[in-house]
């Protein structure tokens, strides 16, 4: 092979290794743009993936904020109904106005619900988690002192017994105005209409004691 067969020969190599070369550059560009898109991929994924929690709604947390913050001052008022799951009238199903919390506005509309559109007062008294016993009392409760008639009566004193004779006397109304009522269900309506927890035999023991004193 001559020289200049030798410099051909080269510069075809020569060439060659350029192509080689020229086409790993490639390579390796395409490769590192589809790690990039591949990057960008899984950014945007998890951006429209992210749970709802973690991005909450501030309209609705201003609105728990504000009902939690109602129920505080219902709890300190001696004003916050004990059980509102037991009302089940449609006013008070997912309604911003009226609440199944604030006592006395369940008692109020229990009696516009009897006095306006006469509704029956047993139906009334279920729906709105009241026994007739009740709603009689709230009734004569609120036709003598209006609104503030239906708030809730003292929770008792700080010590001694519960059953005070303003709670008794309310009891003994109850069984006159309903005498098939239980014990459980007298204990029930002392808690709706003053707050306080007792428990039924100590209703029945109470009132055992002031038999015998007659």
């Amino acid at each position: 092979m001559n020289v200049k067969q030798m410099l051909s020969r080269s510069a075809a190599e020569g060439k060659g290794g350029k192509s080689i070369i020229a086409n790993n550059d490639s390579a390796l560009s395409m490769s590192s743009r589809q790690k990039a898109i591949d990057k960008m991929s899984v950014v945007v994924i998890i951006m429209f993936t992210v749970p709802a929690g973690l991005n909450p709604d501030p309209d609705a947390n201003v609105a728990s904020e504000k009902h939690a913050d109602k129920q505080r001052a219902l709890q300190q008022q001696g004003t916050l109904n004990l059980r509102p799951q037991d009302v089940i009238h449609p006013l008070f199903q997912d309604s911003e106005f009226f609440d199944t919390h604030d006592l006395v506005q369940v008692k109020y509309e229990m009696l516009r619900q009897v006095r306006v559109d006469k509704r029956p007062i047993s139906q009334a008294a279920k729906e709105f988690g009241f026994s007739r016993p009740s709603f009689y009392q709230a009734e004569f409760n609120f036709a003598q002192s209006g609104l503030s008639g239906l708030l809730p009566g003292k929770r008792g004193p700080r010590s001694g017994h519960k059953l005070t004779p303003e709670v008794m006397q309310f009891v003994a109304e109850q069984r006159s105005a309903e005498p098939s009522l239980s014990f459980t269900q007298l204990a029930e309506a002392v808690q709706q209409n003053f707050n306080l927890r007792v428990h039924p035999r100590s209703i029945e023991r109470q009132l055992l004691r002031e038999k015998k004193r007659r």
